[in-house]
């Protein structure tokens, strides 16, 4: 399975599981389907200070982005 299909059955079976997806994919359609999957995070591969706080920010419970994918996330949304 992929790590779309992998959240999707995480979510399944452990609702309460927090998801972070790592990745080098900056493809809107990657980031929104893991995100539609139940992805609590999207963090960008080699960017190991973004991987910290991204870490630390789904542990507390809220929605991390990494700041690479930002904007595209907003000019895909408008």
């Amino acid at each position: 399975v992929n790590g779309i299909e992998l959240t999707e059955q995480i979510r399944e079976r452990f609702p309460t599981v927090r998801v972070l997806i790592s990745t080098a994919s900056m493809s809107p359609e990657d980031i929104f389907a893991a995100m539609d999957a139940g992805a609590d995070g999207y963090v960008l591969s080699g960017n190991n200070k973004g991987l910290e706080l991204a870490i630390r920010s789904v542990k507390l419970g809220t929605v991390w982005l990494d700041p690479g994918i930002a904007t595209q996330v907003l000019d895909a949304m408008v």
